[in-house]
């Protein structure tokens, strides 16, 4: 099913874009299931580091989309 949409989108977005929102979907995810403890795994607190990283990527996209436009 993921594969479906991914080649959806990369027709939409484009292949760099895709791959980045895919890559910041799963590092969100990640950061969910630590600080909640999901999955029975050991609780650990989102960093400031990882919220600034995450700031990066979304920037990255944004300007990824700004060329293709």
């Amino acid at each position: 099913m993921v594969a479906i949409i991914n080649v959806f989108l990369v027709n939409q977005l484009g292949t760099d874009l895709t791959v980045i929102l895919a890559l910041l979907g799963q590092i969100i995810g990640s950061l969910f299931v630590e600080q909640f403890g999901l999955l029975r795994s050991v609780k650990n607190r989102i960093q400031p580091i990882q919220i600034v990283g995450i700031l990066v990527m979304l920037a990255g996209a944004v300007l990824i989309r700004g060329q293709l436009l």
